[in-house]
């Protein structure tokens, strides 16, 4: 079996129009959390971001790969419509039985303001290419593209 040398962590793909990254953790609330966190990290320095605000979601997908696309569509529609930057993410809940997968988590976060906070990346939207959640033996990990 070969060396894992975190159990979690992300990186960033190249992509010559979009940009994606991967994370991987050791349960699956860990990858959304820290999917969710990689997200905010593209848009922003997470380390400017308080968590003074909390925000209950709860998510539904057809399957884990659309739970994850999902999940990250409603952070990054928080911060779209509501201007919230999001930078603690506690998973409560990821029902994958029968059916459809569902998600519940606490965000927390600050309303964005251009004198603390630098936008780094402006993302679009979340896409559907290639996105896919696995899980291996000792791991899960996910692959996501965002349209910058």
């Amino acid at each position: 079996m070969p060396h894992i040398a975190s159990q979690s962590g992300f990186e960033i793909i190249d992509h010559p129009a979009d940009m994606g990254f991967r994370v991987w953790a050791r349960t699956l609330p860990e990858l959304f959390e820290l999917a969710g966190a990689t997200l905010s990290g593209i848009l922003a320095d997470i380390d400017s971001i308080e968590a003074v605000n909390q925000t209950s979601v709860e998510i539904t997908g057809s399957d884990i790969d659309l739970l994850l696309y999902n999940w990250l569509s409603e952070i990054l529609f928080i911060f779209d419509a509501e201007g919230i930057l999001c930078s603690s993410f506690k998973v409560t809940m990821i029902d994958t039985g029968t059916g459809e997968s569902k998600l519940a988590a606490t965000l927390g976060g600050e309303t964005y303001s251009s004198s603390k906070h630098q936008i780094n990346t402006y993302v679009k939207a979340i896409t559907l290419h290639q996105l896919k959640v696995e899980q291996n033996e000792n791991r899960f990990q996910a692959q996501v593209y965002l349209d910058i």
